[in-house]
């Protein structure tokens, strides 16, 4: 089994994101084959609106850069892919949304017109098993997530997703009991997809929750950010 992981955060390996990722792979067997591309480091532009993925190269950007590479070599294998990126994903043109438009894009076509074609590149993309891991520093899932959503149900629909919100917590010591149950939830989503292919819901309702309160989030997060109530 192999295992892609696009990191999309700027903080790479550091990021908070990257922990509940770490704790997704450890739930796949032993022997599973794990690679990571960091996106930040690869040269992967947005699209410009051009169209010539409609006239030019029906189905492919026109635009030659590190999604080339990176298609060429890791994407176009059909392993599960885990996804993650930082909260500046509020904004759908980032490295992880354009990566993943991109791909669907490559896999059949799905900029031509026909209906068929794009089913058949969403089909392509549910193979893909492509769970999207995201962290953040606020609380509320809904009023955080909701353009990610829309834009990834079009990229990729069945997709599953974690996300964690208040993924400040991570950095908090008082906060280690309930962060080590969250990562031993992201832990079991990940051999749940390695078993299954998907989440159970039962495992997807509790990754959904707020570690904490949202009062008790504030109340926690504030000192450590050395807010000052006026």
């Amino acid at each position: 089994m192999r295992v892609l992981v696009l990191n999309a955060s700027p903080k790479g390996e550091q990021s908070h994101t990257m922990a509940i990722t770490r704790a997704f792979l450890s739930g796949f067997p032993e022997g599973t084959q794990t690679e990571l591309l960091e996106l930040r480091r690869l040269n992967i532009r947005p699209c410009t609106g051009c169209l010539g993925c409609w006239t030019k190269t029906p189905g492919r950007c026109v635009q030659r850069d590190d999604m080339d590479r990176a298609y060429a070599e890791k994407l176009a294998a059909k392993p599960p892919i885990a996804v993650q990126m930082c909260k500046k994903c509020i904004n759908i043109a980032t490295d992880a949304g354009t990566s993943v438009g991109l791909l669907a894009e490559e896999i059949q076509g799905i900029y031509t017109v026909s209906t068929k074609d794009k089913a058949e590149a969403a089909a392509a993309m549910l193979e893909k098993r492509l769970v999207l891991i995201s962290t953040c520093w606020h609380t509320g899932i809904d009023r955080l997530y909701a353009a990610v959503r829309t834009a990834y149900a079009e990229y990729a629909p069945g997709y599953q997703a974690i996300f964690c919100p208040q993924g400040e917590l991570f950095a908090i010591d008082a906060c280690h009991r309930q962060v080590n149950a969250y990562l031993a939830d992201a832990a079991q989503a990940g051999h749940e997809v390695a078993q299954t292919g998907r989440i159970a819901d039962d495992t997807a309702a509790r990754l959904a929750r707020p570690i904490l309160s949202d009062a008790t989030f504030e109340r926690i997060t504030r000192p450590h950010w050395s807010i000052i109530d006026e």
